[in-house]
């Protein structure tokens, strides 16, 4: 039977080796991912990109008419309401969905 010192440098010994296998795993995970998390974030902007220029497309051309005259009911509205709508057909369009 173990003493009271001695189950304490046992139990001491096993949270020093958690603590040192967990610190190893979490610097292999975070230098190990770094070309997976710059893919995520060029796959977010483009996918945040392409939600904006649609949700344009659907502000401008499928938004019913008394919506939009609910919606831009002022004079300084209704102008930014032309540029966009205006511009929406410069807008570039992603042909490798």
């Amino acid at each position: 039977m173990l003493s009271a010192t001695d189950e304490m440098a046992t139990k001491e010994r096993g949270a020093v080796y958690i603590i040192i296998t967990a610190s190893v795993l979490i610097f292999f995970m975070l230098t190990s991912g770094c070309g997976f998390f710059g893919v995520i974030s060029e796959k977010g902007a483009k996918a945040s990109d392409e939600l904006l220029r649609d949700s344009i497309w659907a502000m401008c051309n499928a938004t019913p008419v008394g919506a939009v005259k609910r919606k831009f009911n002022t004079p300084d509205l209704v102008s930014a309401y032309d540029t966009i709508c205006s511009s929406q057909a410069k807008l570039p369009v992603n042909t490798d969905l």
